[in-house]
């Protein structure tokens, strides 16, 4: 399927080269099906969309609602692993996410493998700041900061807390961010934004609650679905669920 002027859609499994794909408005569902049972869902954004995805057999990369991106973000989801980044989510240039090592790497002494896939998990109000690099088992939870040329791998990260460094480290606990930006500020402005309303702030804190949607169980339901049909259900379900403290984790 195919349509426009502005009921948008595509579906359909497209080979896309070199082209550009915009969507101003208004009713947009995008729905990349391959031969091999992968699914791409983009949610509606207010924002351009700037990424390269790369996919492979039984795999599903799902972008939430009104995520910015000032530069593309790289996703690489194989080996039947997962990309989920939620809702209004901050992400500036040079980052990327990758759910495999690419190669095999087994124990001299038991030949066994060691280096298996793992999908990568991203939370609402998330802050990924330049040159993030996210390796398989990333789970990062709603309300968190990644700070520039940090490099997550398999760790999970806890909400309103900042990480950074390389291997990534707690740097600080107990924090919100405010998606609005610095760089026009003037001294004069800067006394406005000293101080937060405490009835604001609450937009930002999140809380471990009865509506928690665990990470562990959405990949276990995108694992066990037959075809892309199959995970494209379980992801439009997951859209539905749109309670502040379904991904937090504190």
């Amino acid at each position: 399927m195919r349509t426009d002027e502005n009921n948008n859609k595509i579906y359909g499994s497209p080979k896309l080269t070199g082209t550009t794909i915009q969507f101003n408005g208004h009713n947009n569902i995008l729905y990349f099906e391959n031969d091999n049972d992968s699914v791409v869902v983009v949610r509606r954004n207010s924002n351009t969309v700037k990424v390269g995805i790369i996919i492979y057999s039984a795999s599903a990369v799902y972008i939430g609602r009104d995520v910015w991106m000032t530069g593309k973000i790289e996703l690489n989801a194989g080996e039947a692993k997962n990309i989920f980044i939620g809702d209004e989510c901050l992400i500036s240039s040079q980052c990327s996410a990758r759910t495999t090592d690419s190669h095999m790497i087994y124990s001299i002494e038991t030949l066994d493998r060691i280096n298996e896939g793992r999908s990568i998990f991203i939370g609402d109000h998330v802050w990924i700041a330049a040159r993030v690099a996210l390796l398989k088992g990333t789970r990062i939870h709603s309300g968190s900061i990644i700070g520039s040329d940090a490099v997550i791998a398999g760790k999970e990260i806890m909400s309103n807390t900042i990480w950074g460094g390389n291997p990534a480290r707690l740097l600080k606990s107990n924090i919100f961010f405010d998606k609005a930006g610095t760089h026009a500020l003037v001294n004069s402005q800067l006394k406005d934004y000293s101080a937060y309303e405490k009835d604001k702030a609450r937009k930002y804190i999140f809380k471990n609650d009865s509506t928690y949607f665990s990470f562990e169980s959405i990949d276990e339901k995108l694992s066990g679905c037959g075809s892309a049909e199959e995970r494209m259900a379980v992801l439009l379900n997951i859209l539905k669920y749109s309670k502040k403290n379904r991904f937090a984790r504190v």
